[in-house]
């Protein structure tokens, strides 16, 4: 792993783990190197389950791969539901929240990157040239912050809470980025 990465994973970690019980079962989706699912075993002590596309064969936790559409788990199967920074790379949004929110029983936390002036438009762009590089994607679908709210709305998702996440990644990436605590019914 490089350093930036377990940086990375475990800033991601703090924006989560207050929201976290130990006796939750979590989905995190597009779990990638894994590492933010460790963390959140290593601060809360829940049980936390990786989910993905692809075996990154660095993983420190494999996830269970899926097709990307139809996750393979029973309705409400989960207590909270996590996505950290994958929305923008999936051409398919809508249906990949509406299966976040059919597994999950409450709580759904996103962490994204959100797009709220010329530089963080240059720096997705960028964004979409490395991962197209490194992941051989260049799909990427940023929104601003009413975007990323139209469409939890049309998911039938309410925002319970919505926070800014700081610009602690490495320098070359400080895109603007949020955090939004999400329910199916309002009350957590």
């Amino acid at each position: 792993m490089f350093n930036y990465e377990i940086k990375t994973a475990y800033n991601t970690c703090s924006h989560l783990e207050k929201f976290l019980e130990a006796s939750d079962v979590i989905l995190d989706v597009g779990s990638g190197t894994g590492l933010v699912a460790e963390y959140i075993r290593k601060k809360t002590g829940a049980h936390v389950v990786c989910l993905d596309v692809v075996q990154d064969g660095h993983a420190s936790e494999k996830p269970i791969v899926f097709d990307g559409e139809k996750m393979p788990f029973y309705d409400e199967a989960f207590d909270v539901s996590i996505c950290c920074f994958v929305l923008h790379h999936v051409s398919f949004q809508k249906a990949l929240l509406e299966e976040m929110k059919r597994v999950t029983k409450s709580k759904i936390i996103i962490l994204e990157d959100v797009i709220e002036n010329r530089g963080d438009h240059f720096l997705a762009f960028i964004h979409k040239l490395y991962s197209g590089f490194r992941y051989s994607s260049f799909y990427t679908q940023f929104r601003n912050n009413h975007g990323w709210r139209w469409l939890f709305s049309n998911c039938g998702l309410l925002i319970d809470k919505e926070w800014y996440v700081e610009k602690r990644r490495e320098i070359t990436y400080p895109i603007s980025r949020r955090g939004y605590l999400l329910s199916k019914n309002g009350h957590l």
